[in-house]
């Protein structure tokens, strides 16, 4: 196995799949590879029987967390499943494609300062976009309560809550990908701020085209590596119906193409509450 910093990974299966299995015998290889003998700070276990309800994630996860990310070469980003409830999750699907919806056609989806990387944006997306709110013209995310709601939840669970959201809406890619095209569209970032933030993406529907997070961030990646396709894969995470995740605004990520049918998330940007 080729030398490399260790990030999060989540399986995910049906029961009795061998999900346990697989993973003890992945954690007993990495660390009898690397001469780890005391795991008991860098691994936590939990029983889906036994902790469950918000105070496991107050108490247990966010310590865990916090005392993992002060450990050099850490590197954390956040996966939250069912982050709202199966009625909530239909109710946001069906009030997106609701003809109230008013949709716009976007050749780009995000912001970039780089002519060159905003040209190439152009050539391979075909999206459509709402705006559900933005900060620079005084909407407050609070008066969208339906939408607000996955960001809110998910912030929750986590013991933290919202500062301030900055720029929210929604995206839908069409599933026009051809043999010719890549399978994800130009890595970015949302937007440059003179400040850190999180993005938080919610999926609407449960489809192909996974998120694609990349090792490079806003400091240390240039226009010529992002047009010469010099950036390197970090991790992929698939749409699921409910999903939340979030990470950190300076990384690089793509949009994946959908083959099968249209990709829907909520998109926000956003600051906790420190």
């Amino acid at each position: 196995m080729k030398e490399q910093k260790f990030h999060p990974v989540l399986i995910f299966g049906t029961r009795a799949s061998g999900k346990t299995t697989l993973l003890k015998e992945f954690i007993k290889y990495y660390y009898d590879k690397h001469n780890i003998k005391d795991t008991r700070e860098w691994i936590m276990n939990l029983s889906s029987e036994k902790d469950r309800g918000i105070h496991t994630i107050r108490d247990k996860v966010t310590d865990f967390c916090k005392s993992a990310h002060s450990k050099p070469n850490s590197l954390r980003f956040i996966v939250i499943d069912d982050v709202v409830d199966l009625a909530t999750q239909d109710e946001i699907y069906n009030s997106i494609f609701s003809k109230d919806t008013l949709w716009t056609f976007a050749r780009t989806v995000f912001y970039d300062r780089h002519p060159e990387v905003l040209e190439k944006q152009k050539n391979q997306l075909m999206s459509f976009t709402h705006q559900i709110m933005d900060f620079n013209t005084g909407e407050k995310f609070d008066s969208f309560p339906l939408y607000s709601k996955p960001l809110i939840n998910g912030a929750s669970s986590l013991g933290k809550s919202i500062r301030q959201v900055y720029n929210s809406r929604l995206q839908l890619q069409l599933p026009l990908l051809t043999e010719k095209d890549k399978m994800y569209g130009v890595p970015h970032i949302d937007a440059h701020h003179s400040f850190e933030y999180k993005i938080g993406v919610y999926y609407v529907n449960q489809v192909d085209g996974d998120t694609v997070l990349f090792k490079q961030t806003n400091k240390n990646c240039t226009p010529e590596d992002i047009k010469n396709g010099k950036l390197d894969i970090d991790m992929t995470i698939p749409p699921k119906k409910g999903r939340l995740i979030i990470f950190d605004g300076d990384i690089y990520h793509s949009v994946g193409k959908p083959k099968t049918d249209m990709r829907c998330i909520v998109n926000y940007n956003f600051n906790f509450n420190e």
